[in-house]
């Protein structure tokens, strides 16, 4: 396990059940993957009528064949870079786009690599697609073409491609056309536009509001520039971008320090850090005000200050929330189980069927469960495949999109791998269990991380990287859900405080 064996954290880990590996690995990556993937559904104005994006084909517009090249930094350490290709064929255009950085996470430095590969027809809607990511020995791929009305996607890593078929409202576009058309045509200070995008990799539409603030020049390696300032909101994340009179991205500033900067491609490949930089794990992390006993406190009342609580998932289960106070109080495992009673007044379908990430109707994921549960059930079968999974997965950091059957091939990861497998495993022989993300407390601060709630009667925690069954108090829940659920988690990292009232 090299570096992050003899980290601090590892040492904390290694000692005691309680785990600090963390679902910020998803959330950075979705961020980079909106900047890079998102397929532009529709565009309308806030005032007016408006226009569809469907349209853009009537109003003569055209894509101009380039080659850009972004530095990415974090603060004022050069961490990556990406950069991106339009070629113009026979009767459509080809984007491809790459992206390379060096991560800090956990103690451990890792390089994480994406490519995107697509086609759009002639009025530039998108054909097809390929997109890779890499971080380490860890591969994700999605590939998918538009037919008819219908997007045919396929998800995975190497033999493991899931088929997924996904219908369509409209035709979907990238980003690239529009930024075109709006700079060269009707992108003015003081407009206010609303867009919705669609990510194949999560699944999912998320609305863009994007406000033209100002006009202004600005510097980027020893040139000046007159640019659009635009500010654009998307999960309660403010992304600001300066875009040049041709169109052209000249500038990007996001969450946690992270930039984007328009150079050579000399200059974006050269002078990249070694170290990463700080720590994203520990940047992000946030302050307890006092000091707690995790295993041996079944109560705990927190104050959530600094975010909107507005479509969190707070008040459910063991958590109930008043105004901005949230008390959590640890449940009790059920001492009988039966499956009669399991769906009584309740649909828990949703958390039996297969998903994207979460493959349970896969024959290895059944059969794996099989083999762990024998003729076991109920609360007894559930303990077993939690220590399994706790017992099997190596723990290490991994920068990368988790699902269940990957990781049950390779047998590693960070709290998204575990919480992803053990749902799998779990669906897979009947019992309907959820993805949390939230965060947990150790050694004095609270870190974002990921884990399980399982029906069994009630919703119990269960935390399988800490092998933990109920988890702990400490585990504050704000999401449930899976990849696209997960990414709001986004909205909070570096606003949320987080007040420890009482404990017991």
């Amino acid at each position: 396990m090299g570096f992050f064996t003899r980290s601090p954290l590892f040492n904390v880990m290694k000692r005691r059940s309680r785990s600090l590996v963390n679902a910020f690995g998803l959330a950075i990556i979705a961020v980079w993957i909106i900047l890079i993937l998102l397929l532009v559904k529709k565009v309308c104005w806030e005032e007016g009528t408006g226009i569809r994006i469907a349209s853009l084909k009537k109003l003569d517009l055209e894509l101009t064949p380039h080659e850009s090249w972004f530095a990415i930094y974090h603060g004022r350490k050069k961490i990556g870079y990406t950069y991106s290709i339009l070629r113009q064929g026979k009767n459509r255009y080809e984007i491809e786009e790459h992206l390379f950085m060096r991560l800090r996470t956990m103690g451990l430095v890792q390089t994480v690599a994406a490519r995107t590969e697509a086609f759009l027809n002639p009025d530039s809607s998108l054909d097809s697609f390929r997109f890779g990511l890499k971080s380490g020995t860890i591969e994700f791929e999605a590939r998918g073409h538009v037919k008819d009305n219908r997007l045919i996607l396929y998800t995975g890593s190497g033999p493991n491609l899931q088929k997924t078929v996904i219908l369509l409202a409209e035709k979907p576009f990238l980003p690239t056309g529009v930024w075109s058309y709006l700079s060269r045509s009707t992108l003015r200070v003081g407009a206010h536009y609303r867009f919705v995008i669609f990510d194949p990799m999560v699944l999912s539409e998320r609305p863009f509001d994007l406000y033209v603030e100002a006009f202004e020049t600005i510097p980027i390696d020893g040139k000046t520039y007159e640019a659009f300032k635009v500010r654009t909101e998307c999960m309660g994340l403010n992304l600001y971008t300066w875009i040049g009179t041709d169109g052209e991205r000249l500038k990007e500033e996001g969450i946690m320090g992270l930039s984007i900067v328009k150079t050579s491609k000399e200059l974006a490949t050269s002078g990249i850090v070694k170290d990463a930089g700080v720590d994203l794990v520990e940047a992000v992390s946030i302050p307890s005000n006092v000091t707690l006993e995790p295993n041996k406190i079944v109560y705990l009342k927190v104050r959530v200050s600094g975010i909107d609580l507005e479509g969190l998932d707070l008040d459910t289960g063991r958590q109930h929330i008043e105004g901005a106070d949230l008390t959590i109080r640890k449940e009790a495992l059920p001492l009988s189980y039966t499956e009669e009673g399991l769906h009584v007044g309740k649909d828990l379908s949703e958390y039996l069927k297969p998903s994207l990430l979460v493959q349970s109707n896969h024959p290895e994921i059944r059969s794996m469960a099989s083999k762990i549960v024998g003729q076991t059930k109920g609360v007894a079968a559930s303990r077993k495949i939690l220590e399994w999974v706790h017992k099997n997965l190596i723990k290490r950091p991994t920068l990368s999109i988790p699902t269940a059957l990957d990781t049950l091939e390779r047998r590693t990861g960070d709290c998204n791998e575990h919480a992803v497998l053990l749902a799998a495993l779990l669906r897979a022989i009947g019992i309907p269990a959820k993805v949390c993300t939230g965060l947990v407390y150790s050694k004095g601060r609270f870190y974002y991380h990921a884990w399980n709630e399982l029906y069994l009667g009630d919703w119990i925690t269960a935390d399988p990287l800490m092998g933990q069954m109920p988890a702990d108090v400490t585990h504050i829940k704000f999401v449930e859900g899976e990849a696209a659920r997960q990414a709001d988690i986004a909205r909070i990292i570096g606003r949320i405080k987080l007040t420890v009232l009482e404990s017991g």
